[in-house]
């Protein structure tokens, strides 16, 4: 083989590296883009979700309102929080849900002490599409919880984050709350 031969061979291989290095890149990207889209959706979904679980139990505590079991002072603080609607951050969200979760704790408590709730309707009825609601929540959080930790875990890992690096790529939260 002439020294021709050879820098011609050197050549090809390096350009058969850089094209594969590229596709792989490519490759790369776009599994990010695919991820990130993803857990757009599974935050979607979970807004959603959280939004319904506020208005199933603003409908239901009106209606136990409306029957004369829950007082004024716990109805109040209710609509004091505001609609996960008009909230945009993650971590907003996260608290609203906090705060809602500490303020049904607090009413399920004085509903408890009324021995004639087991007995409404209404309350049961409350008990059913809360739990229902709650349940659907925390399916969708888990479902979001999961995409994150596969995403951040690609995000970190050998070779993809000089991708991720290069794209500037950053984590999304996880929504940590488990009632």
């Amino acid at each position: 083989m002439s020294a021709g031969q050879i820098v011609l061979l050197i050549i090809a291989i390096v350009l058969f590296l850089i094209i594969i290095s590229a596709i792989w890149c490519l490759l790369v990207i776009r599994m990010f883009n695919n991820l990130i889209e993803e857990i757009k959706k599974d935050e979607m979904s979970l807004n959603s979700s959280l939004i319904k679980y506020y208005q199933v139990v603003s409908k239901n505590l009106e209606e136990l309102q409306g029957d004369g079991v829950l007082k004024n002072e716990d109805f109040k603080a209710l609509k004091a929080l505001k609609s996960p609607t008009t909230l945009k951050e993650f971590s907003d969200k996260q608290d609203f849900f906090d705060q809602l979760y500490r303020l049904l704790i607090k009413i399920n408590e004085v509903l408890k002490t009324d021995s004639k709730l087991l007995e409404n309707e209404t309350y049961l009825s409350y008990l059913k599409a809360t739990t229902t609601s709650l349940e659907d929540l925390h399916a969708k959080r888990r479902v979001y919880n999961a995409n994150v930790a596969y995403f951040n875990q690609k995000r970190i890992t050998f070779p993809a984050k000089f991708v991720a690096s290069l794209k500037k790529i950053v984590s999304f939260p996880f929504f940590e709350t488990e009632r």
